[in-house]
């Protein structure tokens, strides 16, 4: 985890003053965790609260894991996509913009 955090780190010093930043990623850090254990995406839901406060709208969180489509905003300033998994496979298409309130531009995609 020491290198995940070390390439968010440099991943936020390279966006600054640019159009903004996506981060990909499998699984769902926002899950809770089972049975009570603890929760092993503290230190990344950390970061990535840091990227959303930092860099209010420019930040696009892309995921898997649970098979849902959603697009919301967990975290304050951070937008999260999550694409459908399997079987439910479908394409999303993104673009960025380079001015606005809105950043990015995320539609699903039919067969």
């Amino acid at each position: 985890m020491q290198a995940v955090h070390a390439w968010l780190d440099q991943a936020e010093a390279m966006a600054r003053g640019r159009d903004g930043l996506v981060v990909l990623m499998q699984a769902n850090p926002f899950l809770k965790p089972r049975l009570g254990g603890a929760n092993g995406f503290e230190g990344i839901l950390g970061r990535l609260r840091r990227l959303g406060e930092s860099m209010p709208g420019k930040v696009l969180l892309v995921h898997g894991d649970t098979h849902r489509f959603r697009d919301d905003e967990p975290l304050p300033g951070l937008r999260r996509v999550e694409v459908y998994g399997s079987p439910h496979i479908r394409w999303a298409k993104a673009r960025v913009e380079r001015a606005g309130a809105n950043r990015f531009t995320v539609e699903l995609i039919s067969e």
